[in-house]
């Protein structure tokens, strides 16, 4: 766990985390909550986490997406690194544009709050020229409409298969955190979220039958 990272500091002020954390350059859905002592005592970390594969689906989509003709579509992570990106454009050129920028490229971005991703969108302004020699205004028009279109198909891919049942995960866990263990994680789709609801239902249970035995002891 990274030290300066916002996980071990929540943690550390004896509060849970949930988000997206990084894990050997693999995005995993991640929860981490304070063990506590009856002193109040951090004593250990309940972690659970799984790697989101889903995404490998939208790095497919981005893999083979272009934008007029030499332009592309990548996805960058909450430091700027690129998690997928179009095939027909080197990483060299990609780095070069998000760290320095250039007077020669148009480009638009997207961010997702939820995780600090981003979605960058760029072509070259010799495209647009080219196109100009080549056709018509309408041509160009289409282009940035295409492009437009392609921006959205992945955020709401995006929204759809990760962020809504991963914002549910999180309400149902704000709720525990509260103090309420009889509610449960309810997630319909088979994936990643299933495994992780289970777990944190077998979580909770296993919380309700530890303060049940307290109880019963303490009598």
């Amino acid at each position: 766990m990274n030290p300066e990272g916002k996980a071990i500091k929540l943690i550390n002020g004896g509060k849970p985390y949930y988000g997206l954390v990084n894990i050997l350059d693999s995005p995993y859905l991640t929860c981490y909550k304070p063990i506590k002592e009856n002193s109040g005592n951090i004593a250990g970390i309940w972690y659970a986490g799984y790697k989101l594969s889903k995404l490998d689906n939208i790095g497919k989509i981005i893999g083979e997406s272009k934008i007029l003709v030499n332009g592309f579509v990548a996805l960058l992570d909450n430091n700027d690194n690129i998690v997928y990106k179009s095939d027909n454009t080197e990483t060299s050129v990609i780095t070069n544009i998000i760290k320095t920028g250039s007077s020669e490229w148009i480009t638009s971005s997207k961010s997702f709050t939820p995780w600090n991703y981003t979605i960058l969108v760029a072509y070259p302004k010799t495209d647009i020229d080219d196109l100009l020699a080549e056709s018509t205004q309408t041509l160009i028009l289409a282009g940035a409409i295409v492009s437009l279109f392609l921006l959205l198909i992945v955020y709401l891919i995006v929204n759809r298969s990760v962020i809504k049942p991963l914002c549910s995960l999180t309400d149902t866990s704000e709720i525990i955190v509260n103090g309420n263990l009889n509610v449960e994680f309810k997630i319909s789709s088979q994936d990643e979220f299933s495994l992780l609801a289970n777990d944190f239902n077998l979580m909770v249970a296993n919380l309700r039958e530890t303060i049940k035995e307290s109880e019963t002891k303490s009598l």
